[in-house]
């Protein structure tokens, strides 16, 4: 994590920077949820005060319509996958029975102490072991990006 009044200040130059530059649209786009609050909302409300110009969309990746996400689980392994699929190794999260495996809507917390030990430590989200998939990423991804065309075309 970084100050947020330190992010709110970088994004205040970016804009500043591509406003400057002659961009009439900009789209802030963060797969990290309590950006958001503290820094993108913030940081558009600065910038719409100082007369900042531009169309500005700031949108965290599951205030979208049918977008789901969660922390290195189901839907972020699914996106990469599909994305980005010969830097996933799956062979990394496995050592588990199959009975110990959260089913296909559970959301479970392996952030906890708790988990240290388990294969999936530092998720949050439904088990990707047996619930990710690149079909899962490409259709997360068409909805991003098909909401991202609609708000540029206005």
């Amino acid at each position: 994590m970084v100050d947020a009044g330190a992010m709110k200040g970088i994004i205040l130059s970016l804009l500043a920077g591509f406003e400057r530059d002659g961009y009439t649209h900009v789209i802030l786009l963060s797969g990290h949820y309590p950006n958001g609050r503290q820094y993108l909302q913030p940081a558009m409300e600065a910038y719409r005060q100082s007369g900042g110009a531009m169309q500005a969309l700031a949108i965290v990746e599951t205030e979208i319509p049918g977008v789901s996400g969660d922390h290195a689980a189901k839907y972020e392994t699914s996106s990469l996958l599909y994305l980005e699929p010969e830097i996933v190794d799956m062979g990394a999260m496995e050592g588990m029975p199959p009975g110990q495996r959260g089913g296909p809507e559970e959301r479970i917390n392996w952030m906890e102490d708790a988990y240290q030990n388990h294969p999936c430590y530092g998720l949050y989200g439904i088990d990707p072991r047996e619930h990710a998939s690149a079909a899962i990423g490409m259709e997360n991804t068409r909805r991003l990006v098909n909401f991202l065309k609609a708000w540029l075309k206005g």
